[in-house]
């Protein structure tokens, strides 16, 4: 997005971590992560007024994955942890790294660099939302019309809360 004749671009490391840890699956860990090729608007669960949302892990669980992936989806986390003061994204990161294999991912959407997508890691003390989307209709109507390559994803809604303000589901259906 241009805005004063300068390019401005939100979210991007979150677009990037996402795209980089999706990409490090194998074939067959992606058929498990990836819960639709299409994304919707609606992929957010735990976006505002939806406190004590009830979600049950879905996706690929992390003992699953490889060393190099757990780094790569820690690298998700890291982006919103790391915003935080820095003896607190320690502490932070500190417990995230204590449920690594019982953190789940979920994927929507695209895997091109250019896609829409939606991606949830979930896990017993955080949940982490990134919703790249393409863009909505914010110039005058007199603008240009659009190229006809698709566009980057320029709206990106995104969240990180701990757990305590939602709630998970295990697959038995019981509350945690």
């Amino acid at each position: 997005m241009e805005i004063d004749s300068e390019t401005v671009t939100v979210c991007h490391e979150e677009v990037v971590a996402g795209l980089t840890f999706l990409n490090s699956l194998t074939a067959a860990q992606q058929a498990v992560a990836i819960e639709s090729s299409t994304k919707s608007n609606e992929s957010m669960k735990a976006g505002a007024f939806s406190d004590n949302t009830v979600q049950e892990y879905t996706g690929l669980r992390g003992s699953k994955f490889t060393t190099a992936q757990k780094k790569k989806r820690l690298g998700i986390v890291e982006v919103f942890v790391g915003r935080a003061k820095a003896d607190v994204a320690e502490v932070r990161m500190a417990e995230v790294r204590k449920h690594l294999d019982n953190t789940y991912v979920t994927w929507a959407g695209g895997t091109a660099d250019d896609s829409a997508f939606y991606v949830r890691v979930h896990s017993p003390v955080i949940w982490v939302e990134v919703d790249a989307r393409f863009p909505v209709r914010l110039r005058a109507r007199t603008a240009p019309p659009r190229a006809a390559a698709r566009p980057r994803s320029t709206f990106t809604p995104s969240s990180a809360r701990p757990t305590a303000t939602t709630t998970e589901r295990s697959s038995s259906g019981s509350t945690t």
